[in-house]
């Protein structure tokens, strides 16, 4: 099938043929008339498809390109239902002042409440973060992590501490670290609980990390979310 751009070029160019052998007296005027509207559809459509990559938040709050390397994939349990919190885990990257965000966003149907990152232990130190009472569906929050560690690596900065775990664990002989989290929440009735499993990927090289946000390099990601509900003595073991 012919791409949308190149028919309009040759649609384009069609149409100036004909103008100019055609149009007599106004050959040329109706050539470049065709000309310009030739540019005018050319320019709408790259802006569409420039606008196609990227999404918005339900809240409208952020916008981010689509990873043209990977995805944060999903696999949920097939337990869960529609009406379900479901809590999945973004990063935005920590090279700003403030630290190292954790998104977490409720795509399920229903609230998810006591909402809990559980502590991320690590070799130069150990993470933990605020509880976040409600998520409501379709909304986010974001949580900064609290980071106890001897090194001087900013309170909230989880970017610096990965590339210092990356530096101890790997001895600079592997392209990325993976580190595991979870996320413990539940629905409205406190009676079912739910756990959101997921990978954190630091990059520590430019050139094997993932393109996102426009052309900006991203260092560090979360994927692989997954998604279950926690038995009855999985739960009694939160409260």
């Amino acid at each position: 099938m012919l791409h949308p751009l190149a028919f309009t070029c040759i649609l384009t160019i069609v149409a100036m043929v004909a103008s100019y052998c055609l149009g007599g007296a106004y050959g040329r005027a109706g050539m470049a008339a065709s000309l310009i509207i030739g540019l005018g559809f050319f320019v709408a459509f790259r802006m569409q498809s420039t606008n196609r990559t990227y999404e918005s938040d339900s809240d409208g709050v952020c916008k981010k390109a689509i990873s043209k390397r990977r995805e944060t994939s999903s696999c949920v349990d097939g337990a869960l239902m529609q009406s379900d919190p479901c809590i999945y885990v973004e990063l935005i990257d920590g090279r700003r002042d403030l630290g190292t965000p954790f998104v977490l966003c409720n795509r399920g149907g229903g609230d998810a409440h006591e909402v809990q990152i559980n502590p991320i232990s690590l070799t130069v130190g150990y993470t933990t973060f605020k509880k976040i009472s409600v998520i409501s569906g379709g909304g986010m929050k974001e949580r900064l992590p609290d980071i106890e560690s001897n090194g001087v690596y900013g309170n909230h900065n989880f970017t610096t501490v990965l590339f210092h775990e990356w530096m101890l664990r790997t001895n600079l002989m592997r392209s990325d670290l993976s580190v595991h989290g979870t996320v413990t929440y539940s629905d409205s009735s406190k009676n079912n609980w739910f756990e959101t499993s997921f990978e954190v990927i630091f990059y520590p090289f430019e050139q094997n990390a993932p393109s996102e946000w426009g052309d900006r390099v991203k260092m560090v990601e979360a994927t692989t979310c997954e998604i279950r509900r926690l038995s009855k003595s999985e739960s009694e073991q939160i409260l």
